[in-house]
């Protein structure tokens, strides 16, 4: 009886052991899967990885894209403002009356000025300068190089 019993009890003892067995030969199976997915994870997390940098580097090519963008904007604004300063606009209106005033005097017939006599002019050159050595002649030839002027250039 005590063989019998010795056997039962190697046969309980048995069945455990096959048990753990199995279990040791599951454990190695999910562990072995386990490591390949952890490695397979680390393959993706580097792909990620590869892929913001990508992207970091496209933003910042696009913010420094804005940037310079935002410059040329602002030149723009400064060069064409679509609204300009009252400083600038009384100056367009002036430039335009003063546009308007040069047509208006090229409308109007040449004004005839009148010189005074070559006499006149040589004794009020004498007047101011005494040791002038102008003659009657050089003020008649002044007369005359204004006349000529005012000729070809009335509406000066």
């Amino acid at each position: 009886m005590h063989l019998a019993t010795l056997a039962d009890e190697c046969d309980e003892r048995q069945l455990p052991l096959a048990t753990l067995a199995q279990l040791k030969k599951e454990t190695k199976k999910y562990a072995a899967e386990l490591h390949r997915e952890g490695r397979a994870m680390e393959v993706e997390k580097a792909r990620w990885q590869r892929e913001l940098s990508d992207a970091r580097d496209e933003l910042a090519d696009a913010k420094a894209t804005m940037l310079k963008q935002a410059d040329k904007i602002r030149e723009l604004e400064r060069g064409y403002s679509l609204k300009p300063n009252p400083a600038e606009s009384r100056l367009r209106l002036e430039i335009g009356n003063l546009r308007e005033e040069l047509e208006a005097s090229k409308q109007q017939p040449a004004t005839e000025i009148e010189l005074p006599e070559p006499a006149d002019l040589l004794n009020q050159l004498k007047a101011k300068n005494p040791k002038s050595k102008a003659s009657l002649g050089d003020a008649d030839a002044m007369v005359g190089i204004i006349e000529e002027f005012w000729s070809t250039h009335p509406r000066v």
